[in-house]
């Protein structure tokens, strides 16, 4: 690939999943029903497109105490999201995390 001019090494490249091919689609279902076995032990509204998912989690803006339990539980919600992800040789985006 060139890229503003110069021409990057080859390497060679032992595993991974083409972008569209059909393994990818399979791989996309896979995750996102393990990824939502570990959210539905603390949330009850997630969003899955491609390869990100988004997390919800609604509360009292009027209470205190629903905003602490709301807070927490995303919280808990993304340590063992970390780490099944961890378990799984996977890595979150933590700049989007």
């Amino acid at each position: 690939m060139i890229v503003n001019g110069a021409l990057s090494d080859k390497f060679q490249l032992d595993c991974g999943v083409p972008q569209g091919h059909v393994s990818a689609h399979y791989y996309s279902i896979y995750l996102q029903v393990a990824l939502f076995d570990v959210i539905d032990r603390h949330l009850t509204e997630v969003h899955c497109y491609a390869n990100e998912s988004q997390l919800f989690l609604s509360f009292s803006p009027n209470s205190s105490a629903s905003q602490d339990a709301a807070v927490e539980a995303m919280k808990r919600c993304i340590i063992d999201i970390r780490r099944w992800s961890r378990s799984n040789s996977l890595l979150l985006n933590d700049g989007k995390t």
